[in-house]
């Protein structure tokens, strides 16, 4: 039910945004997230680098643990194409859905009756649906919908600090995509990988055939994502506020010259 909600209540909520920032004079492509600037592929790469490095740190945990066994998978290079592109879409799906749609609708819906100004609520609550959303996954628990909120926490924060698409859809590829090469289920969905990996530990420990969402060693590493999104916001654009999510600049609201009959500019 919350998946089909979901896929409703974010495009009309998003319709909501956009017309309210046509009217407001304000740009639409990049109130999405979907602006590109030089730093587009940047931020995208380092989404990806900080979400492998959480996945391979959760990978070597429960190796060490001896939680897991690894064997060499019999992988097929020609396969990869197709995994990737399936990652990819899926991933980019649901920032599209949750994040360029959803949270931003909420954002404007909010602030129009005063509950927007502070960010964290159309954060938290975009973080909910998304967790809700994966309950119906293959192998989900009240463990793995936590997980996957802390997912959404993750990519609404990135979504909101960066102002646009590419650093949420590089840290949700990442995570999803170095999952299955090293074996791992993906929120209960099974990849070719590089490796077969059987969980030998507490479903509580690895989160079982739902994957790493749903295990406290996964949970875990979804702090690490959020202090090393924050830490490269913060990098990023030399400061920044984590109580407010304001790190990139506001897109710029047009607005007409002084004199009439002239085009739009943007305010400085």
């Amino acid at each position: 039910m919350a998946d089909i909600l979901s896929f409703v209540v974010a495009p009309v909520l998003g319709i909501i945004a956009i017309v309210i920032w046509v009217r407001r004079g304000q740009p639409v492509f990049a109130n999405l997230g979907f602006k590109v600037t030089k730093w587009s592929v940047p931020d995208f790469l380092v989404g990806v680098a900080i979400t492998a490095i959480a996945i391979l740190t959760v990978f070597a945990v429960e190796l060490g643990l001896g939680a897991i066994t690894v064997a060499p998978a019999a992988y097929t290079p020609s396969t990869f194409p197709a995994t990737l592109g399936d990652i990819a879409a899926n991933a980019g799906i649901e920032e599209v859905f949750f994040r360029s749609l959803l949270l931003s609708g909420l954002v404007v819906v909010l602030g129009m009756v005063r509950w927007g100004s502070n960010r964290w609520v159309p954060v938290l609550i975009s973080a909910v649906v998304f967790g809700l959303v994966h309950a119906t996954n293959p192998g989900a628990s009240a463990i793995s919908v936590l997980g996957n909120a802390l997912g959404g926490l993750i990519y609404a924060m990135a979504f909101l600090g960066a102002r646009n698409i590419w650093f949420p859809f590089g840290l949700h590829l990442g995570w999803n995509f170095t999952q299955t090469l090293l074996g791992l289920p993906v929120s209960g969905k099974n990849f070719p990988g590089l490796f077969t990996v059987t969980s030998t530990g507490p479903d509580l420990v690895t989160g079982g055939a739902f994957g790493p969402e749903a295990g406290i060693i996964g949970i875990a590493s979804r702090f690490l994502v959020i202090a090393l999104l924050l830490g490269y916001l913060i990098l990023r654009y030399r400061g920044g506020s984590v109580a407010t999510l304001s790190f990139a600049p506001e897109p710029q609201k047009r607005v007409r010259a002084d004199r009439p009959g002239t085009r739009y500019v943007a305010e400085p």
